[in-house]
């Protein structure tokens, strides 16, 4: 029988006195909603038996039966159950319409990696006829025969979108079903390039006169949903709640560790991981450095949120929205290890927010420049939709400054040698993001345009107002920083 956490928590700071444990609180579990019954195909019956092994819960009914309909429909709950139920309806819509294609759109590659993987493993056990062909879109290579389709918001600018009448051509005329996970996470400039992505979209399925797709969203609640979903939905939609999967109760703990508290994170981690459990450290992705040492096992660690049964943070976490996903995950433990950061004081006088709020009303004329003018180059623009978006103005603008040409039959088209599908940074409106470099190698992570010119001269700490890595160096030219761990 595995040691309890509370006991291992509570060894490990005995033989590490840096790491001082602090407030604790254990949240009650929930038993879940009686099962449903729901009419699916009955090879994902047979597959929803031997990986989840549970009933149809409710949430899995009104989903279906929104679809159903065709309405736009919002899946709000917690990480495990909200991608559960997603892939449950993409395995529902790849048995029923074999030929249809289905997108799935994530924010970044990191996303697009662990999408791909979870729905591969999911898929894996149905028979070996019905497996699909699954690709991930980076860098412009896919396979444009699969039938799902991976991609994110700039690998849908820079390839599906731009290519849709030449090699995506066959995609988009079979295009059945859409899915947009973790739309939460689409704040500020990127909640505005999302707005007019879906706007493309939509322009590209009706240029190809494919049926209406099936549009699934999912989300984690947040204070003022309602206001952020009237935005990307341009029609009405429903909110499927995931309020009826039983949870476990969860222990969360606050502790402290000064400057050490990477690696007392990680070795706590550890620790837990080798009494059995499955452990996940969270900290920002430049700051992964700190506890690769300790990492070498099954500990697995990134900036976001996955299913485990204990979450640690090494540091105290920002984002309020990854704190509520920890704690109404399924997790059996959320250990937060402090550090000496400002936002650690700040957070303990002041408290996280219930609910996070979604930052949605930003307008950039960068961002509708970007789309406005991919938009002329996939499809001439005609002036009826200039004044449906709202964006007069700036069009008239964009033709006086030669961006765009009007054409003898009044539609707008892309004028001079720029791309007219240039990169863009989904959460930034200044540029592109700028090369990481630790060791002598390139980080996976970069920092965006922003972060590059307010923050990353030398000897400054990184993150801001969190610290734990330091500039050493920065090439203007090669748009790129070298980090070292701070040792101070």
């Amino acid at each position: 029988m595995r040691a309890s956490i509370r006991a291992i928590i509570n060894q490990y700071s005995a033989q590490n006195p840096a790491l001082v444990v602090g407030a604790e609180q254990t949240l009650p579990g929930y038993a879940g909603l009686e099962s449903a019954h729901v009419a699916v195909d009955p090879a994902l019956a047979q597959l929803w038996l031997i990986q989840r092994n549970d009933v149809y819960r409710p949430h899995l009914v009104r989903m279906m039966a929104a679809l159903a309909r065709h309405e736009t429909t919002v899946l709000m709950g917690w990480h495990a159950a909200r991608t559960d139920a997603a892939w449950f309806c993409v395995v529902q819509q790849l048995l029923t319409n074999p030929t249809g294609k289905i997108l799935i759109v994530v924010t970044d590659h990191a996303a697009g990696l662990a999408a791909y993987r979870s729905l591969s493993a999911c898929v894996a056990d149905l028979p070996a006829a019905l497996v699909p062909q699954i690709t991930l879109v980076h860098e412009d290579a896919a396979d444009t025969d699969a039938h799902i389709v991976i991609a994110t918001f700039q690998r849908l600018h820079r390839a599906l979108l731009r290519d849709h009448d030449t090699a995506w051509k066959p995609f988009w005329s079979a295009l059945h079903s859409m899915v947009f996970l973790d739309i939460q996470l689409l704040s500020g400039i990127a909640y505005q390039h999302a707005r007019w992505v879906l706007l493309r979209i939509e322009r590209i399925r009706r240029y190809h006169a494919s049926a209406r797709p099936l549009c699934l969203f999912t989300a984690t609640p947040a204070a003022n949903i309602d206001v952020a979903l009237k935005g990307l939905c341009h029609d009405a939609y429903r909110i499927v709640p995931i309020d009826d999967v039983p949870t476990p109760p969860v222990l969360a703990v606050d502790a402290t560790a000064g400057s050490s508290c990477f690696a007392e994170a990680a070795g706590l981690a550890h620790a837990v991981y080798q009494a059995g459990y499955r452990v996940h450290i969270v900290l920002p992705d430049m700051c992964a450095p700190r506890i690769w040492e300790y990492t070498k096992d099954g500990v697995t660690h990134g900036a976001h949120v996955v299913p485990a049964d204990v979450i640690v943070y090494a540091g105290t976490p920002l984002d309020g929205w990854a704190r509520a996903e920890a704690m109404h995950g399924g997790a059996l433990a959320v250990i937060c290890v402090h550090g000496n950061s400002v936002v650690h004081q700040f957070l303990t006088h002041y408290g996280h927010a219930d609910l996070p709020l979604w930052v949605c009303d930003t307008t950039n004329a960068y961002v509708n420049t970007v789309h406005v003018l991919a938009a002329a180059a996939e499809i001439p623009l005609l002036a009826r939709e200039v004044q449906q978006w709202t964006v007069e103005p700036l069009v008239n603008r964009m033709h006086e400054q030669g961006f765009v040409r009007a054409l003898d039959n009044n539609v707008l088209v892309p004028a001079g040698s720029e791309d007219p599908h240039a990169e863009f940074d989904l959460y930034d409106a200044i540029g592109l993001p700028a090369t990481l470099h630790y060791a002598g190698e390139s980080l996976s992570t970069r920092a965006s345009a922003t972060l590059y010119e307010r923050w990353l001269a030398p000897r400054m700490a990184i993150p801001p107002w969190l610290g734990g890595m330091l500039v050493i160096a920065r090439d203007i030219d090669a748009g790129s920083v070298t980090i070292a761990v701070d040792s101070t």
